[in-house]
């Protein structure tokens, strides 16, 4: 039985999965990942899981416009 990806990000995200707030982790993820953001990832409070379903969910998003 497979899951849609809609419940899935539903179940497994703890966090407001607005376009508003993706954008705001995936931005805050680009600063760590490019060295911007000095911090540790646990210290930027960023979350691998959570970024993968952001990415899900900004590409989800940017192909049904």
């Amino acid at each position: 039985m497979s899951i849609n990806k809609d419940s899935k990000l539903k179940q497994f995200s703890a966090m407001p999965m607005t376009s508003k707030a993706v954008a705001e982790r995936l931005l805050a993820f680009n600063k760590w990942r490019t060295g911007e953001d000095g911090r540790t990832m646990d210290e930027a409070d960023l979350k691998p899981r959570q970024i993968t379903l952001d990415i899900e969910f900004a590409c989800k998003i940017l192909s049904e416009s």
